[in-house]
């Protein structure tokens, strides 16, 4: 029998949250509709997911840096989780400007409208169950995930998030 080796990729980071209480009961599977293999996912991020199936999805999310009416492209806060090839509020992710050190620039394929701090998200999570991603991964097949459900985090350190799409029991702390 041979000896075999994987590759795993790591990253230690700033702690995202100060207390956490509970996660969502047993591991999920990441379903990889919409990622790009390898991609890096960072701890706090929005997820749904289903007690049912066991399975986790992504919501990506972007905070709105500037208004905008009717325009196709957005500015953003940095940390977001969008891409390019992405749908965000039902309109597909033409390209990511991230040269600005301030902020990065969305270019969608048809004009939107979004308010100053808005977070614009991929899907709506009203009636689903959703939770923050516990720990950074990096997106692949058959990869396991814990989700958070009832804990404190830092918003400043977390991909944006409105109060609307997680649980009352998850507490947002804003910090540096």
């Amino acid at each position: 029998m041979a000896l075999g080796f994987k590759r795993v990729k790591s990253r230690e980071g700033i702690p995202v949250s100060q207390v956490d209480f509970e996660n969502a009961q047993g591991g999920f599977s990441l379903e990889m509709t919409g990622l790009i293999p390898g991609e890096e996912i960072p701890a706090g991020s929005l997820f749904i997911y289903d007690e049912q199936t066991r399975k986790a999805r992504l919501v990506r999310t972007a905070k709105v840096f500037e208004a905008v009416s009717s325009a196709q492209t957005v500015k953003v806060a940095k940390r977001h989780t969008v891409k390019a090839g992405s749908t965000i509020e039902g309109v597909e992710i033409t390209s990511v400007d991230t040269e600005n050190e301030e902020y990065d620039v969305l270019n969608f394929a048809t004009v939107i409208t979004a308010g100053l701090g808005d977070v614009l998200s991929s899907e709506s999570t009203e009636g689903k169950h959703t939770g923050l991603l516990y720990q950074s991964l990096f997106a692949e097949e058959d990869e396991t995930l814990s989700i958070a459900i009832r804990c404190t985090v830092y918003a400043n350190r977390i991909p944006p998030v409105s109060r609307e799409q997680i649980p009352d029991t998850i507490l947002l702390s804003f910090s540096n």
